[in-house]
């Protein structure tokens, strides 16, 4: 899928109007919200492949075709570069930033996602499905020994201990 070009996208597909390619994408957003990925990812496709940068379509069709392409295709790299730029053309939009954790997640990147997930509870703290993956993946405590990296083997050896103690302390009670 070629997503960029040097001449000027067009604002229209022949036979379509401006209304029929929001109808198209929201009807494939919808149908991704709903777990119907393939029916969806299908008319996200047809739309934005055919218009990639029309300015009609919403954000969130470029990173539910983003997440789609990655789950269903395991077409990684372009799904990273949908769901940026449904985040480029709508930074406001909190939905694109947790697309884009999830897409992350599939290449197992948990530093990107985190960061994807954390930009977007800043602009929808109480999102739901963004607080719940932000708490599957948990929060990471800082090193034991803040000056030594994280994988030095003094704090590998020292936090296993935190963590013992913790747990230790957690049963007794």
């Amino acid at each position: 899928m070629q997503l960029s070009s040097k001449k000027p996208a067009p604002t229209a597909v022949p036979g379509l109007g401006q209304d029929d390619i929001r109808d198209l994408c929201q009807e494939g957003i919808t149908s991704c919200r709903q777990g119907r990925w393939e029916e969806g990812v299908r008319i996200l496709y047809a739309v934005v492949g055919t218009i990639p940068m029309a300015k009609e379509i919403p954000s969130l069709a470029y990173s539910y075709l983003g997440y789609g392409r990655a789950s269903l295709m395991a077409n990684y790299r372009d799904g990273v570069l949908l769901c940026r730029l449904g985040i480029r053309k709508d930074p406001s939009e909190a939905e694109n930033y947790f697309n884009l954790a999830r897409t992350c997640l599939l290449r197992s990147r948990r530093r990107m996602a985190v960061s994807a997930l954390d930009r977007g509870l800043r602009l929808s703290p109480r999102n739901p499905e963004i607080l719940k993956l932000r708490e599957d993946l948990g929060h990471r405590r800082r090193p034991v020994v803040p000056f030594l990296r994280r994988g030095h083997t003094i704090n590998r050896f020292l936090g296993k201990l935190r963590n013992r103690k913790v747990t230790n302390l957690l049963s007794a009670h």
